[in-house]
Protein backbone atom coordinates (compact mmCIF):
# COMPACT_ATOMS: atom_id res chain seq x y z
CA UNK A 1 0.00 0.00 0.00
CA UNK A 2 0.88 3.39 -0.35
CA UNK A 3 -0.36 6.84 0.78
CA UNK A 4 -1.11 9.82 -1.52
CA UNK A 5 -1.07 13.57 -0.55
CA UNK A 6 -4.70 14.36 -0.97
CA UNK A 7 -7.56 13.90 -2.89
CA UNK A 8 -7.59 13.99 -6.63
CA UNK A 9 -7.55 12.13 -9.93
CA UNK A 10 -4.76 9.16 -9.79
CA UNK A 11 -3.42 7.16 -12.17
CA UNK A 12 -1.71 4.10 -11.74
CA UNK A 13 1.14 2.33 -13.78
CA UNK A 14 2.51 -1.38 -13.12
CA UNK A 15 5.21 -3.06 -14.60
CA UNK A 16 7.79 -5.65 -13.91
CA UNK A 17 10.58 -7.38 -16.06
CA UNK A 18 8.02 -9.08 -18.06
CA UNK A 19 4.79 -7.50 -17.38
CA UNK A 20 3.00 -4.50 -17.34
CA UNK A 21 -0.50 -3.70 -16.29
CA UNK A 22 -2.54 -1.30 -18.52
CA UNK A 23 -2.98 1.93 -16.47
CA UNK A 24 -5.68 2.76 -14.05
CA UNK A 25 -7.37 6.00 -13.30
CA UNK A 26 -9.20 6.40 -10.17
CA UNK A 27 -10.61 9.20 -7.98
CA UNK A 28 -10.43 9.91 -4.15
CA UNK A 29 -12.54 12.31 -2.46
CA UNK A 30 -13.92 12.97 1.20
CA UNK A 31 -16.48 10.22 0.77
CA UNK A 32 -14.51 7.79 -0.87
CA UNK A 33 -10.99 7.75 0.97
CA UNK A 34 -9.61 3.91 0.41
CA UNK A 35 -9.42 2.31 -2.44
CA UNK A 36 -8.89 -1.22 -2.83
CA UNK A 37 -7.35 -1.77 -6.51
CA UNK A 38 -6.95 -4.85 -8.83
CA UNK A 39 -4.54 -4.81 -11.81
CA UNK A 40 -4.26 -7.36 -14.34
CA UNK A 41 -0.79 -8.11 -15.53
CA UNK A 42 0.09 -9.00 -19.16
CA UNK A 43 2.81 -9.95 -21.07
CA UNK A 44 4.50 -6.76 -22.31
CA UNK A 45 6.99 -5.89 -25.35
CA UNK A 46 9.74 -4.21 -25.18
CA UNK A 47 11.52 -1.91 -27.60
CA UNK A 48 14.61 0.33 -27.00
CA UNK A 49 15.76 3.73 -28.88
CA UNK A 50 17.65 6.79 -28.86
CA UNK A 51 16.54 10.35 -29.15
CA UNK A 52 18.65 12.49 -30.61
CA UNK A 53 19.23 16.23 -31.55
CA UNK A 54 19.52 17.39 -35.26
CA UNK A 55 23.03 17.07 -35.03
CA UNK A 56 22.49 13.32 -34.05
CA UNK A 57 23.75 13.89 -30.40
CA UNK A 58 21.97 11.73 -27.50
CA UNK A 59 19.03 13.79 -25.35
CA UNK A 60 19.59 12.90 -22.13
CA UNK A 61 16.51 12.88 -19.52
CA UNK A 62 13.74 13.71 -22.39
CA UNK A 63 10.69 12.11 -21.31
CA UNK A 64 9.63 9.22 -23.25
CA UNK A 65 5.94 8.39 -23.61
CA UNK A 66 4.58 4.81 -25.60
CA UNK A 67 1.48 5.70 -27.83
CA UNK A 68 -1.05 3.25 -28.72
CA UNK A 69 -4.30 3.64 -30.49
CA UNK A 70 -5.38 3.07 -27.84
CA UNK A 71 -3.80 4.32 -24.91
CA UNK A 72 -1.08 7.19 -23.94
CA UNK A 73 1.39 5.95 -21.48
CA UNK A 74 3.29 8.49 -18.90
CA UNK A 75 5.70 5.35 -18.65
CA UNK A 76 8.38 7.45 -16.28
CA UNK A 77 10.88 6.39 -18.55
CA UNK A 78 13.59 8.97 -19.40
CA UNK A 79 16.60 8.95 -21.53
CA UNK A 80 19.98 7.85 -20.36
CA UNK A 81 23.00 10.07 -20.69
CA UNK A 82 23.21 8.86 -24.38
CA UNK A 83 19.91 9.80 -25.41
CA UNK A 84 18.78 5.95 -24.99
CA UNK A 85 16.12 4.12 -23.42
CA UNK A 86 13.49 0.93 -23.11
CA UNK A 87 10.21 1.26 -22.89
CA UNK A 88 7.22 -1.85 -22.12
CA UNK A 89 3.86 -1.47 -23.40
CA UNK A 90 0.94 -3.80 -23.43
CA UNK A 91 1.36 -6.64 -25.97
CA UNK A 92 -2.48 -6.60 -25.87
CA UNK A 93 -3.07 -2.97 -26.27
CA UNK A 94 -1.59 -3.21 -30.19
CA UNK A 95 -4.27 -2.67 -32.76
CA UNK A 96 -3.60 -0.26 -35.21
CA UNK A 97 -1.39 2.79 -34.32
CA UNK A 98 1.34 2.18 -31.76
CA UNK A 99 4.57 5.13 -31.43
CA UNK A 100 6.94 6.30 -29.05
CA UNK A 101 6.89 10.08 -28.37
CA UNK A 102 9.94 12.34 -26.72
CA UNK A 103 9.58 15.42 -24.72
CA UNK A 104 12.36 17.28 -23.41
CA UNK A 105 12.43 21.29 -23.16
CA UNK A 106 13.89 23.27 -25.48
CA UNK A 107 12.57 21.02 -28.07
CA UNK A 108 9.63 20.01 -30.08
CA UNK A 109 7.85 17.32 -29.35
CA UNK A 110 8.62 14.30 -31.69
CA UNK A 111 7.19 11.36 -32.23
CA UNK A 112 8.12 7.73 -33.74
CA UNK A 113 5.61 5.44 -34.94
CA UNK A 114 6.43 2.23 -35.67
CA UNK A 115 4.98 -2.00 -36.09
CA UNK A 116 4.75 -4.33 -33.40
CA UNK A 117 7.33 -6.37 -35.13
CA UNK A 118 9.87 -3.89 -35.14
CA UNK A 119 13.17 -5.12 -33.36
CA UNK A 120 15.22 -2.50 -34.40
CA UNK A 121 16.69 0.10 -32.24
CA UNK A 122 14.03 3.71 -32.85
CA UNK A 123 15.75 6.83 -33.56
CA UNK A 124 14.19 9.69 -32.61
CA UNK A 125 15.07 13.07 -33.73
CA UNK A 126 14.14 16.20 -31.74
CA UNK A 127 14.57 19.54 -33.84
CA UNK A 128 15.02 22.97 -31.78
CA UNK A 129 11.43 24.28 -30.16
CA UNK A 130 10.46 27.89 -30.43
CA UNK A 131 11.55 29.96 -27.46
CA UNK A 132 8.50 32.42 -25.78
CA UNK A 133 9.71 34.93 -23.51
CA UNK A 134 8.57 37.71 -21.84
CA UNK A 135 7.86 39.44 -18.64
CA UNK A 136 4.52 39.44 -16.34
CA UNK A 137 4.29 43.25 -14.76
CA UNK A 138 1.51 43.93 -11.90
CA UNK A 139 -1.75 46.09 -13.87
CA UNK A 140 -1.83 48.78 -11.16
CA UNK A 141 1.81 50.00 -11.42
CA UNK A 142 3.40 47.80 -13.41
CA UNK A 143 6.31 46.80 -10.91
CA UNK A 144 7.67 43.14 -11.91
CA UNK A 145 5.87 40.16 -11.00
CA UNK A 146 8.23 37.81 -9.08
CA UNK A 147 7.35 33.99 -8.66
CA UNK A 148 4.20 33.79 -11.18
CA UNK A 149 3.66 30.59 -12.73
CA UNK A 150 2.92 30.17 -16.53
CA UNK A 151 1.45 27.20 -18.06
CA UNK A 152 1.06 26.31 -22.00
CA UNK A 153 -0.31 24.04 -24.49
CA UNK A 154 -0.72 23.41 -27.73
CA UNK A 155 -4.09 23.15 -29.08
CA UNK A 156 -3.47 20.67 -31.60
CA UNK A 157 -2.40 18.45 -29.28
CA UNK A 158 -4.96 15.96 -26.90
CA UNK A 159 -6.89 17.42 -24.23
CA UNK A 160 -6.42 14.46 -21.61
CA UNK A 161 -2.46 14.57 -22.66
CA UNK A 162 -2.14 18.07 -22.05
CA UNK A 163 -3.66 17.83 -18.49
CA UNK A 164 -1.53 14.97 -17.70
CA UNK A 165 1.85 16.23 -18.75
CA UNK A 166 1.41 20.08 -17.78
CA UNK A 167 2.30 20.40 -14.59
CA UNK A 168 5.59 18.04 -15.56
CA UNK A 169 6.93 19.55 -18.69
CA UNK A 170 5.18 22.84 -19.70
CA UNK A 171 5.42 25.49 -17.20
CA UNK A 172 8.03 28.17 -16.16
CA UNK A 173 8.13 30.35 -13.27
CA UNK A 174 8.92 34.69 -13.85
CA UNK A 175 12.02 35.87 -11.98
CA UNK A 176 12.81 38.79 -9.25
CA UNK A 177 12.22 40.66 -12.31
CA UNK A 178 8.88 39.26 -13.98
CA UNK A 179 10.86 37.59 -16.59
CA UNK A 180 10.43 34.43 -17.84
CA UNK A 181 11.49 32.16 -20.67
Amino acid sequence: SFQVPSGGRYTLHASSSSWICAPLSFELNYSNQDKDITMEAHHGITWSGRVMDEDRQGIAGAVILGLTSQNTYDTGVRTDVTGGFQLRLLASDFNAAYGVMALERGFAPATAMFEKSVQDELEIVMQRGWTVQGKVPAANDGAPLAGAKLSWHNASVDRAMQEELREKYRTATTDDEGRFT
